[in-house]
Protein backbone atom coordinates (compact mmCIF):
# COMPACT_ATOMS: atom_id res chain seq x y z
CA UNK A 1 0.00 0.00 0.00
CA UNK A 2 1.26 3.48 -0.83
CA UNK A 3 2.98 5.06 2.16
CA UNK A 4 1.28 8.39 1.61
CA UNK A 5 -2.12 6.71 1.59
CA UNK A 6 -1.26 4.98 4.89
CA UNK A 7 -0.20 8.33 6.34
CA UNK A 8 -3.48 9.88 5.21
CA UNK A 9 -5.47 7.05 6.81
CA UNK A 10 -3.79 7.48 10.18
CA UNK A 11 -4.15 11.27 9.98
CA UNK A 12 -7.87 10.75 9.52
CA UNK A 13 -7.86 8.37 12.50
CA UNK A 14 -6.21 11.03 14.66
CA UNK A 15 -8.59 13.79 13.57
CA UNK A 16 -11.62 11.55 14.04
CA UNK A 17 -10.45 10.62 17.51
CA UNK A 18 -10.01 14.24 18.58
CA UNK A 19 -13.29 15.32 17.02
CA UNK A 20 -15.23 12.55 18.69
CA UNK A 21 -13.48 12.65 22.06
CA UNK A 22 -15.99 13.23 24.83
CA UNK A 23 -14.70 14.14 28.23
CA UNK A 24 -16.58 12.64 31.16
CA UNK A 25 -15.66 14.64 34.27
CA UNK A 26 -14.50 12.22 36.95
CA UNK A 27 -12.00 12.35 39.77
CA UNK A 28 -8.72 10.73 38.79
CA UNK A 29 -7.47 8.08 41.25
CA UNK A 30 -3.86 8.22 42.34
CA UNK A 31 -1.53 6.81 39.68
CA UNK A 32 1.47 5.01 41.14
CA UNK A 33 4.18 4.46 38.50
CA UNK A 34 5.87 1.68 40.46
CA UNK A 35 2.60 -0.25 40.74
CA UNK A 36 2.02 0.24 37.01
CA UNK A 37 5.49 -1.15 36.26
CA UNK A 38 4.76 -4.16 38.45
CA UNK A 39 1.52 -4.82 36.56
CA UNK A 40 3.41 -4.50 33.27
CA UNK A 41 5.90 -7.13 34.43
CA UNK A 42 3.02 -9.45 35.27
CA UNK A 43 1.39 -8.70 31.89
CA UNK A 44 4.60 -9.43 29.99
CA UNK A 45 4.97 -12.67 31.96
CA UNK A 46 1.65 -13.81 30.52
CA UNK A 47 3.37 -14.35 27.16
CA UNK A 48 5.81 -16.89 28.60
CA UNK A 49 5.44 -20.64 28.37
CA UNK A 50 4.12 -22.48 31.42
CA UNK A 51 7.49 -23.82 32.57
CA UNK A 52 9.01 -20.34 32.33
CA UNK A 53 6.06 -18.70 34.04
CA UNK A 54 6.17 -21.07 36.99
CA UNK A 55 9.74 -19.95 37.68
CA UNK A 56 8.65 -16.32 37.12
CA UNK A 57 10.89 -14.89 34.39
CA UNK A 58 12.18 -11.75 36.05
CA UNK A 59 15.81 -12.03 37.23
CA UNK A 60 16.13 -8.24 37.06
CA UNK A 61 12.96 -7.39 38.99
CA UNK A 62 14.99 -6.47 42.06
CA UNK A 63 16.63 -3.71 40.01
CA UNK A 64 13.34 -2.01 39.16
CA UNK A 65 11.39 0.55 41.22
CA UNK A 66 8.56 -2.00 41.38
CA UNK A 67 10.56 -4.47 43.48
CA UNK A 68 9.60 -3.14 46.89
CA UNK A 69 6.43 -1.15 46.26
CA UNK A 70 4.63 -3.74 44.09
CA UNK A 71 6.34 -7.07 44.77
CA UNK A 72 7.19 -6.42 48.40
CA UNK A 73 10.81 -7.41 47.82
CA UNK A 74 9.91 -10.98 46.80
CA UNK A 75 9.05 -12.73 43.54
CA UNK A 76 5.33 -13.50 43.10
CA UNK A 77 4.14 -16.72 44.70
CA UNK A 78 1.26 -19.15 44.29
CA UNK A 79 1.37 -18.77 40.52
CA UNK A 80 -1.56 -20.77 39.23
CA UNK A 81 -2.84 -21.07 35.69
CA UNK A 82 -6.55 -21.64 35.32
CA UNK A 83 -7.52 -25.28 35.00
CA UNK A 84 -8.59 -26.05 31.49
CA UNK A 85 -6.13 -23.50 30.14
CA UNK A 86 -4.65 -25.94 27.66
CA UNK A 87 -8.08 -26.63 26.23
CA UNK A 88 -8.78 -22.94 25.92
CA UNK A 89 -5.37 -22.30 24.43
CA UNK A 90 -6.16 -24.89 21.75
CA UNK A 91 -9.68 -23.69 21.02
CA UNK A 92 -9.54 -19.95 21.56
CA UNK A 93 -5.89 -19.10 22.15
CA UNK A 94 -6.60 -17.37 25.47
CA UNK A 95 -4.44 -17.54 28.57
CA UNK A 96 -4.63 -16.14 32.10
CA UNK A 97 -2.96 -16.76 35.45
CA UNK A 98 -3.18 -15.80 39.12
CA UNK A 99 -0.42 -14.91 41.57
CA UNK A 100 -0.02 -13.39 45.02
CA UNK A 101 2.40 -10.61 45.96
CA UNK A 102 3.50 -8.74 49.09
CA UNK A 103 3.26 -11.73 51.43
CA UNK A 104 -0.20 -12.73 50.25
CA UNK A 105 -1.75 -9.32 50.84
CA UNK A 106 -2.59 -8.75 47.16
CA UNK A 107 -3.60 -10.94 44.24
CA UNK A 108 -2.97 -10.39 40.53
CA UNK A 109 -5.17 -11.67 37.71
CA UNK A 110 -3.29 -11.40 34.42
CA UNK A 111 -4.48 -11.94 30.85
CA UNK A 112 -2.10 -12.68 28.00
CA UNK A 113 -2.25 -10.47 24.92
CA UNK A 114 -2.32 -11.36 21.24
CA UNK A 115 -0.15 -14.41 20.70
CA UNK A 116 -1.65 -16.58 17.94
CA UNK A 117 -4.06 -16.69 15.00
CA UNK A 118 -7.08 -17.14 17.27
CA UNK A 119 -6.19 -13.92 19.06
CA UNK A 120 -5.77 -12.07 15.77
CA UNK A 121 -9.24 -13.19 14.73
CA UNK A 122 -10.62 -11.89 18.04
CA UNK A 123 -8.86 -8.55 17.54
CA UNK A 124 -10.23 -8.13 14.02
CA UNK A 125 -13.82 -8.97 14.90
CA UNK A 126 -14.51 -5.38 15.92
CA UNK A 127 -18.14 -5.13 14.81
CA UNK A 128 -20.09 -4.32 17.93
CA UNK A 129 -22.57 -6.47 19.80
CA UNK A 130 -24.84 -5.70 22.72
CA UNK A 131 -23.43 -5.82 26.24
CA UNK A 132 -26.00 -7.96 28.07
CA UNK A 133 -25.79 -6.20 31.43
CA UNK A 134 -26.48 -2.59 30.42
CA UNK A 135 -29.22 -1.20 28.18
CA UNK A 136 -27.78 0.59 25.17
CA UNK A 137 -24.24 -0.60 25.80
CA UNK A 138 -22.36 -2.04 22.83
CA UNK A 139 -18.93 -3.63 22.90
CA UNK A 140 -16.14 -5.08 20.74
CA UNK A 141 -17.58 -8.37 19.51
CA UNK A 142 -14.34 -10.35 19.29
CA UNK A 143 -12.85 -9.31 22.64
CA UNK A 144 -16.10 -9.55 24.57
CA UNK A 145 -16.91 -12.95 23.04
CA UNK A 146 -13.44 -14.09 24.11
CA UNK A 147 -14.10 -12.91 27.67
CA UNK A 148 -17.57 -14.45 27.68
CA UNK A 149 -16.06 -17.79 26.61
CA UNK A 150 -13.84 -17.95 29.70
CA UNK A 151 -15.79 -15.75 32.13
CA UNK A 152 -17.27 -18.57 34.19
CA UNK A 153 -13.95 -20.45 34.26
CA UNK A 154 -11.95 -17.39 35.34
CA UNK A 155 -14.38 -16.33 38.05
CA UNK A 156 -14.70 -19.88 39.40
CA UNK A 157 -10.94 -20.36 39.55
CA UNK A 158 -10.45 -16.89 41.03
CA UNK A 159 -12.90 -17.72 43.82
CA UNK A 160 -11.01 -20.92 44.59
CA UNK A 161 -7.67 -19.11 44.40
CA UNK A 162 -8.78 -16.39 46.80
CA UNK A 163 -10.17 -18.95 49.25
CA UNK A 164 -7.13 -21.23 49.16
CA UNK A 165 -4.18 -18.94 48.45
CA UNK A 166 -5.13 -15.39 49.36
CA UNK A 167 -7.39 -15.21 52.41
CA UNK A 168 -5.41 -12.20 53.67
CA UNK A 169 -5.54 -10.28 50.39
CA UNK A 170 -6.99 -6.78 50.52
CA UNK A 171 -6.35 -5.89 46.86
CA UNK A 172 -6.85 -7.57 43.49
CA UNK A 173 -5.01 -6.18 40.47
CA UNK A 174 -6.53 -7.04 37.08
CA UNK A 175 -4.08 -6.44 34.28
CA UNK A 176 -3.08 -7.25 30.70
CA UNK A 177 -1.27 -5.97 27.63
CA UNK A 178 -2.82 -5.51 24.17
CA UNK A 179 -5.72 -7.96 23.78
CA UNK A 180 -5.05 -8.85 27.42
CA UNK A 181 -5.80 -5.24 28.32
CA UNK A 182 -9.18 -5.47 26.63
CA UNK A 183 -9.94 -8.73 28.43
CA UNK A 184 -8.83 -7.16 31.72
CA UNK A 185 -11.26 -4.29 31.16
CA UNK A 186 -14.23 -6.65 30.86
CA UNK A 187 -12.97 -8.90 33.66
CA UNK A 188 -12.45 -6.01 36.06
CA UNK A 189 -16.20 -5.34 36.11
CA UNK A 190 -17.03 -8.89 37.21
CA UNK A 191 -14.15 -9.01 39.69
CA UNK A 192 -15.17 -5.66 41.21
CA UNK A 193 -18.81 -6.73 41.53
CA UNK A 194 -17.76 -9.93 43.27
CA UNK A 195 -15.07 -8.61 45.63
CA UNK A 196 -15.52 -4.89 46.31
CA UNK A 197 -18.63 -5.59 48.46
CA UNK A 198 -16.31 -7.78 50.58
CA UNK A 199 -14.01 -4.82 51.22
CA UNK A 200 -11.37 -5.94 48.69
CA UNK A 201 -10.05 -3.15 46.50
CA UNK A 202 -10.03 -3.91 42.75
CA UNK A 203 -7.56 -1.96 40.61
CA UNK A 204 -7.21 -2.38 36.82
CA UNK A 205 -4.12 -1.58 34.75
CA UNK A 206 -4.13 -2.07 30.98
CA UNK A 207 -1.25 -1.47 28.57
CA UNK A 208 -1.83 -0.77 24.87
CA UNK A 209 -5.49 -1.75 25.04
CA UNK A 210 -7.76 -1.12 22.05
CA UNK A 211 -11.15 0.54 22.48
CA UNK A 212 -13.71 -1.98 23.70
CA UNK A 213 -17.08 -0.24 23.99
CA UNK A 214 -19.40 2.70 23.44
CA UNK A 215 -20.32 5.53 25.82
CA UNK A 216 -23.02 3.55 27.64
CA UNK A 217 -20.54 0.77 28.37
CA UNK A 218 -17.82 3.21 29.41
CA UNK A 219 -20.11 4.98 31.88
CA UNK A 220 -21.03 1.62 33.39
CA UNK A 221 -17.39 0.57 33.60
CA UNK A 222 -16.32 3.81 35.26
CA UNK A 223 -19.03 3.47 37.87
CA UNK A 224 -18.00 -0.09 38.79
CA UNK A 225 -14.21 0.23 38.35
CA UNK A 226 -13.14 3.79 39.22
CA UNK A 227 -9.61 2.64 40.02
CA UNK A 228 -8.59 2.00 36.44
CA UNK A 229 -5.50 3.12 34.54
CA UNK A 230 -5.18 2.80 30.78
CA UNK A 231 -1.48 3.22 29.98
CA UNK A 232 -0.43 4.25 26.47
CA UNK A 233 3.20 4.30 25.35
CA UNK A 234 4.14 7.13 23.01
CA UNK A 235 2.91 6.50 19.47
CA UNK A 236 1.51 3.03 20.13
CA UNK A 237 -1.04 2.55 17.34
CA UNK A 238 -3.17 -0.18 18.93
CA UNK A 239 -5.01 2.13 21.38
CA UNK A 240 -6.25 4.11 18.35
CA UNK A 241 -8.20 1.07 17.15
CA UNK A 242 -10.98 0.41 16.35
CA UNK A 243 -11.87 3.82 14.94
CA UNK A 244 -14.33 5.84 17.02
CA UNK A 245 -17.00 5.58 14.36
CA UNK A 246 -17.38 3.48 11.25
CA UNK A 247 -20.33 2.69 9.00
CA UNK A 248 -19.88 -0.97 8.07
CA UNK A 249 -22.88 -1.07 5.73
CA UNK A 250 -24.49 -4.50 6.21
CA UNK A 251 -22.75 -4.89 9.58
CA UNK A 252 -24.08 -1.57 10.87
CA UNK A 253 -22.26 1.31 12.54
CA UNK A 254 -19.66 1.07 15.28
CA UNK A 255 -19.41 3.64 18.04
CA UNK A 256 -16.31 3.45 20.24
CA UNK A 257 -14.75 5.52 23.00
CA UNK A 258 -12.04 4.66 25.51
CA UNK A 259 -12.50 4.18 29.24
CA UNK A 260 -11.07 6.96 31.38
CA UNK A 261 -7.86 7.53 33.30
CA UNK A 262 -5.37 7.40 30.47
CA UNK A 263 -1.73 7.64 31.45
CA UNK A 264 0.44 8.64 28.51
CA UNK A 265 4.13 7.80 28.58
CA UNK A 266 5.38 10.61 26.40
CA UNK A 267 8.80 11.67 25.10
CA UNK A 268 10.26 14.57 23.14
CA UNK A 269 12.96 12.25 21.81
CA UNK A 270 12.77 11.41 18.10
CA UNK A 271 14.21 8.54 16.07
CA UNK A 272 14.16 4.74 16.46
CA UNK A 273 15.06 4.91 20.16
CA UNK A 274 12.04 7.10 21.03
CA UNK A 275 9.88 4.03 21.77
CA UNK A 276 12.17 3.17 24.68
CA UNK A 277 12.45 6.64 26.18
CA UNK A 278 9.87 8.70 28.04
CA UNK A 279 10.49 11.76 30.15
CA UNK A 280 6.92 12.82 30.87
CA UNK A 281 4.04 10.87 32.36
CA UNK A 282 0.75 12.58 31.60
CA UNK A 283 -2.33 11.67 33.60
CA UNK A 284 -5.19 12.60 31.32
CA UNK A 285 -8.65 13.63 32.46
CA UNK A 286 -11.57 12.41 30.39
CA UNK A 287 -11.84 9.53 27.98
CA UNK A 288 -9.74 10.69 25.02
CA UNK A 289 -8.04 13.90 26.01
CA UNK A 290 -6.90 15.73 22.84
CA UNK A 291 -3.73 16.80 24.65
CA UNK A 292 -2.65 13.20 25.26
CA UNK A 293 -2.22 10.16 23.00
CA UNK A 294 -5.22 11.24 20.89
CA UNK A 295 -2.96 14.02 19.59
CA UNK A 296 -0.27 11.60 18.38
CA UNK A 297 0.35 11.16 14.66
CA UNK A 298 2.10 8.00 13.56
CA UNK A 299 4.84 8.73 10.98
CA UNK A 300 4.59 6.84 7.69
CA UNK A 301 8.12 5.52 8.17
CA UNK A 302 6.75 3.26 10.92
CA UNK A 303 5.26 1.11 8.16
CA UNK A 304 8.67 0.32 6.68
CA UNK A 305 9.08 -2.74 8.88
CA UNK A 306 7.19 -4.80 11.44
CA UNK A 307 9.72 -3.73 14.08
CA UNK A 308 8.98 -0.05 13.55
CA UNK A 309 5.24 -0.68 13.43
CA UNK A 310 5.20 -2.59 16.75
CA UNK A 311 8.04 -0.89 18.62
CA UNK A 312 5.90 1.34 20.86
CA UNK A 313 3.40 -1.43 21.51
CA UNK A 314 6.15 -3.79 22.66
CA UNK A 315 8.30 -1.43 24.74
CA UNK A 316 6.24 -0.10 27.64
CA UNK A 317 8.33 1.56 30.35
CA UNK A 318 11.35 0.96 28.12
CA UNK A 319 11.29 -2.83 28.47
CA UNK A 320 11.19 -4.82 25.25
CA UNK A 321 8.54 -7.55 25.13
CA UNK A 322 10.16 -9.90 22.54
CA UNK A 323 13.16 -10.41 24.83
CA UNK A 324 11.17 -10.81 28.03
CA UNK A 325 10.70 -14.58 28.18
CA UNK A 326 14.29 -15.21 27.05
CA UNK A 327 16.07 -13.89 30.10
CA UNK A 328 14.20 -10.62 30.60
CA UNK A 329 17.13 -8.46 29.65
CA UNK A 330 16.86 -4.81 28.78
CA UNK A 331 17.39 -3.65 25.23
CA UNK A 332 20.84 -2.50 24.06
CA UNK A 333 19.43 1.04 24.00
CA UNK A 334 18.69 0.84 27.70
CA UNK A 335 22.01 -0.82 28.47
CA UNK A 336 23.87 1.98 26.69
CA UNK A 337 23.07 4.50 29.41
CA UNK A 338 19.44 5.51 29.02
CA UNK A 339 17.68 6.04 32.32
CA UNK A 340 14.34 4.83 31.03
CA UNK A 341 14.34 1.83 33.31
CA UNK A 342 13.68 4.30 36.12
CA UNK A 343 10.01 5.12 36.34
CA UNK A 344 9.40 8.75 35.52
CA UNK A 345 8.57 11.10 38.37
CA UNK A 346 7.79 14.00 36.03
CA UNK A 347 4.04 13.48 36.17
CA UNK A 348 1.57 16.05 34.92
CA UNK A 349 -2.22 15.96 35.10
CA UNK A 350 -4.09 17.35 32.09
Amino acid sequence: MNKYLITLIFSVITLATIAYAQVIPAPIPVFEPQIALGCLIMSYSGYCQENVLQAFPCPNCAKTPAWNSFFGGKVPSNIVQGEGLEWYSFEFGLAFYFATIRDNTAAVLTFRGTDNRWNIAEDLLFMQRSYPWVAGARVHRGIYNAWDDIRFLVMTKLRRFMNEKCLTCSTIYVTGHSLGGGLATFAAIDVAKAYQPQGINVIAYSFGSPRVGNMAFVQHFQKIVPNNFRVVNGLDNIPHMPLPRLDLDVFGETDYIHVTNEVWLHSNVTGPESAFVYNTTLECQGNENPSCSASAQIPWTDFDSSYLFWRYHRSYFGFYLPSYCHGWFQTPILESGSNTNTVSTNTTTL
